[in-house]
């Protein structure tokens, strides 16, 4: 009987070890993102779009191009220069991640729904017979790398918390 109760008192003092103090971050620096793995082709395929895009004349608008799209399910705050703002913010804050290849960078969480819209723009305006837009061959390497993107969002081991300097489309706040 002796040898049962001396294992049961070691049990016991191990479970009373003291509970670690969690560290808390505030959420005016600090938000949550995913990481996900890219190369730098994916990185030059998605600059190659943005400036191509940009460097053509539209026959499109996009603020119609959005409100035919959404139908009126979603209220955009954003202007025509912030849509495509983001894309262009998330291709620097990612140059600036990249390190060895593969790299892993930070992608904001609801973000995904950009990204998409601003693909479908893309599509909507090579479609289009009097736009002068159309796709290099790497868009199939940009809608991989999107759909890679959305897949990490929905898993919750890829996210973490991260300063929003790192983050494309986060400014931290500024405090009085």
């Amino acid at each position: 009987m002796g040898l049962f109760g001396d294992n049961r008192g070691a049990a016991e003092t191990t479970a009373q070890l003291p509970i670690p103090e969690y560290e808390h971050f505030p959420t005016e620096t600090y938000s949550v993102a995913c990481a996900v793995a890219i190369s730098r082709d994916d990185l030059n395929a998605l600059r190659a779009l943005l400036e191509n895009e940009t460097a053509t004349a539209t026959a499109i608008e996009q603020s119609t191009f959005l409100s035919r799209v959404l139908n009126d399910e979603l209220q955009i705050q954003q202007t025509e220069a912030d849509f495509a703002a983001f894309m262009h913010e998330l291709v620097e804050t990612w140059e600036s991640q990249m390190g060895n290849e593969p790299a892993a960078v930070w992608w904001p969480l609801d973000s995904d729904w950009r990204a998409k819209l601003y693909l479908q723009y893309c599509t909507a305006r090579a479609e289009h017979e009097s736009d002068e837009f159309e796709f290099s061959g790497n868009i199939e390497r940009v809608r991989t790398l999107i759909s890679r993107c959305e897949a990490v969002a929905e898993d919750d081991a890829k996210r973490g918390i991260v300063h929003k300097d790192h983050i494309p489309g986060e400014k931290p706040e500024e405090r009085d």
